[in-house]
């Protein structure tokens, strides 16, 4: 409080910092208790925020493309969705032009972004820009287009959907309808590289006479501002689809929402004259629709591919997030790749689910309105101060809060309140200080994650450590168990279940003894997402999201670099589970691929001991049958980690060098003997433990949360982490870093074993 000479005082507010210090003084704009104040009566301040301390990070995504296309329209809803559920400080822009999208991530450089994202399109336009953030150690993420370019401009996570597979998918669609003459392919942007890929895949695989590529003038937004310039588009697709009277294609596939709206605008004013073409897009769902009547759509439309646009703008928000987080960030030079697998949308019409589809075209329409809405006040960290004239002349001060409904709650007295009348004028009198009432947040919908495997297992604790940040992040109550035994899982299934879970997460390693259960579970009403392995088993499963490894392509590439290093005699695969469908692949891409002598699976005893499990390799391995081996793959850390010291054993006591490609563990090998690492290391791949983890959650919030009721979702959403090798020779050359980096990991670990030791 401050008294002036003329009698009156004007108040502010300090906070007390985590150091114990006070901070600076906040003054409401109405703060001045004049001197002809009534006595006895409670004067408000108007209020100040105190949220304080650290600002968010800025995080900045800037996209390429027309700001009211519908992909982006959408994109920015879930992107925001997302945000708000994890309180992040977001910035999003579009831009058509490369040059303005460069311009906008160089204005987020210099407003001191901690993540920026950015699209593809045209990589040679934002290379540069994104480059210079790496050299800043700013995050960067890529997503949508060029996926191909990602490692080029020092991105740490790459989401989008696979592109070619999008086109492949229409190519096999229009095979099975019949269609076999002039295909059209429609572009509507130029040099975006994710189109041109989706036409790249129809031509692979549409059998017919051919496929020709339609390039359109790219569109901004004349749509709105010009009726005269939008007319004569649609009548230039309308112009392009006939020749000479008659339709010049059997079918066109469209590569987003608004063109094939645009084309079924071109057929609607051709009145006949497209005969019987057909319409396939990519992005284009039945909500996008809707105004078309059911009569043109029955005799023109034909396929529909999701674009994943939901999923790709909320993933968006988390992998920065998940960048921003990550224990060795600035040591990963090539991208993890998440891909989503294209599948086909639903084709309800009015009279089938039609109340489920118009309630999810409602929800969608508010969620588009609220992500146009910025700058919102928030009233939850809002204080002021109330000052009390007494009849002696003197004033008593309180504090209030404001509460999360904006009302003001009571009054809360210091126990040093009072600015006598005598007071000195000209200096600051403190009052002592109150704490505020906290407020009582109820606490959210349950979140279950059922694994397999053990809690020891190095994979489960680092997979659950990110699990971990990123519950904490959205502030989920979550829960997490792993079992061995498959009916175990399935038993803790039903117990989430039970409990009221909302959304209930499994692995499918063991699929026949889970699926009973979560569909048990989302009959009573869990939404379902699937992880880490059983990708082809997530749809029988009820699953909404599917999470993984491309566990198939694992093997795929470590059956190449086994090739590239030189290795031709036999190999062995090392299977540590009884009956884990991930691991099955992963063996199976080995088998499919090597070109050398032989893959041999090699089943360890589940559930023994580090030391057993060494013993167990070692009299395997040097068996007759077995001891001209050259090479085992392993599939998880702790096999890494026993097969070092069972290999070395091997060595010391034969001479005999096998080498390893594992499949898993990068920064724990530290752990391990370097001269035993250099011996018998040939290459390590990463299995997506950090990301995996981290997007679990992510893809629970997402569904929790989604506008589409599940009985529109055909099939799961498959998003599958592409495998790669890493390269550890950064590491190596800065242990110090490295060490912090480790110790980063250890605390994430510690943390999440924390929480299950203090339980739900």
């Amino acid at each position: 409080m401050l008294k002036s000479d003329d009698g009156s005082v004007r108040v502010s507010v300090q906070t007390l910092g985590a150091d114990g210090e006070w901070g600076e003084r906040l003054l409401p704009n109405r703060r001045v208790v004049p001197t002809d104040a009534p006595t006895d009566t409670w004067l408000p301040s108007s209020s100040v925020d105190i949220a304080g301390g650290e600002p968010a990070p800025l995080f900045c995504v800037v996209a390429h493309g027309a700001p009211d296309d519908r992909f982006w329209v959408k994109f920015r809803a879930y992107l925001f969705q997302s945000a708000a559920l994890t309180d992040t400080n977001l910035r999003f822009e579009t831009h058509l032009d490369g040059a303005d999208q460069a311009a906008a991530l160089e204005r987020c450089l210099a407003d001191g972004a901690a993540v920026v994202a950015s699209t593809l399109a045209s990589p040679d336009d934002v290379k540069e820009t994104l480059l210079k953030a790496r050299e800043m150690e700013v995050r960067v993420v890529t997503f949508n287009a060029g996926v191909e370019h990602a490692e080029d401009v020092g991105s740490q996570v790459h989401i989008a959907l696979n592109d070619r597979a999008a086109g492949e998918l229409a190519g096999r669609q229009f095979n099975e309808r019949g269609i076999s003459g002039q295909v059209g392919c429609l572009i509507h942007e130029r040099d975006n590289l994710s189109l041109e890929h989706r036409c790249d895949g129809l031509e692979a695989t549409y059998a017919g006479a051919g496929v020709t590529r339609i390039q359109l003038e790219e569109v901004a937004s004349h749509r709105q501002h010009d009726p005269t310039a939008h007319d004569l588009f649609i009548q230039t697709i309308a112009n392009e689809f006939i020749d000479q009277g008659r339709s010049r294609y059997d079918a066109v596939l469209t590569l987003s929402a608004d063109s094939m709206e645009h084309a079924l605008r071109a057929v609607e004013r051709l009145e006949g004259g497209a005969g019987d073409l057909r319409l396939a897009s990519v992005g284009a769902s039945r909500e996008d629709l809707a105004a078309f009547p059911d009569a043109l759509l029955e005799q023109h439309l034909d396929v529909l591919i999701s674009d994943s646009v939901d999923t790709q703008g909320f993933f968006v928000a988390s992998a920065m997030h998940l960048s921003h987080k990550l224990h060795h960030a600035v040591y990963i030079n090539q991208p993890q790749l998440w891909l989503a697998d294209p599948s086909l949308a639903g084709m309800d019409t009015a009279g089938e689910n039609a109340q489920a589809v118009a309630a999810a075209s409602a929800s969608l329409d508010r969620l588009i309105a609220e992500s146009m809405v910025s700058d919102s006040e928030d009233h939850a960290a809002n204080v002021r101060v109330a000052a009390l004239k007494r009849a002696d002349g003197s004033i008593v001060f309180a504090i209030q809060s404001m509460d999360a409904d904006g009302g003001w709650n009571q009054r809360q007295l210091p126990q040093l309140r009072v600015l006598a009348a005598d007071a000195p004028s000209g200096i600051w009198h403190l009052s002592s200080g109150v704490e505020l009432p906290a407020e009582e947040e109820p606490e959210g919908p349950l979140f279950c994650v059922v694994a397999h495997g053990s809690k020891a297992d190095r994979y489960w604790q680092v997979a659950r450590a990110y699990m971990h940040v990123s519950a904490h992040l959205a502030d989920a109550n979550y829960r997490f168990e792993s079992h061995l035994d498959g009916a175990d899982q399935a038993a803790a299934i039903d117990q989430c279940s039970a409990d009221g879970a909302a959304v209930i997460a499994s692995t499918l390693a063991d699929p026949d003894a889970v699926t009973d259960s979560l569909l048990a579970a989302k009959a009573a009403g869990a939404r379902i997402v699937t992880f880490n392995s059983g990708a082809s088993f997530a749809a029988a499963a009820g699953s909404e999201i599917h999470v993984a490894l491309d566990d198939r392509e694992a093997g795929v590439r470590a059956a190449q670099r086994i090739s590239a290093l030189g290795v031709s005699g036999p190999i062995v695969c090392v299977m540590h589970e009884q009956g884990n469908v991930g691991l099955e692949e992963r063996c199976e891409g080995l088998e499919a691929t090597y070109q050398g002598e032989s893959v041999r699976r090699l089943h360890l005893t589940e559930g023994a001991s580090d030391e057993e499990v060494v013993e167990e390799l070692i009299a395997k391995l040097t068996d007759p049958e077995w001891a001209d081996v050259q090479m085992a793959m392993t599939l998880n850390a702790n096999t890494l980690f026993n097969a070092l010291k069972a290999f070395d054993r091997i060595y010391a006591d034969s001479g005999h060098t096998i080498r390893i490609l594992p499949i898993g563990s990068h920064v724990d090998l530290r752990l391990t003997d370097l001269a035993a690492r250099q011996r018998h290391m040939a290459s390590l791949f990463n299995d997506s433990v950090e990301s995996q983890g981290f997007l679990v959650l992510s893809a629970m919030l997402f569904v929790q949360n989604s506008h589409t009721p599940p009985e529109l979702i055909g099939s799961p959403q498959l998003w599958l982490a592409t495998p790669f090798a890493l390269n550890a020779s950064r590491a190596q050359q800065d242990v110090a870093r490295t060490r912090m980096f480790v110790q980063t990991l250890l605390r994430y670990v510690a943390e999440a074993a924390a929480d299950d030791e203090e339980g739900p």
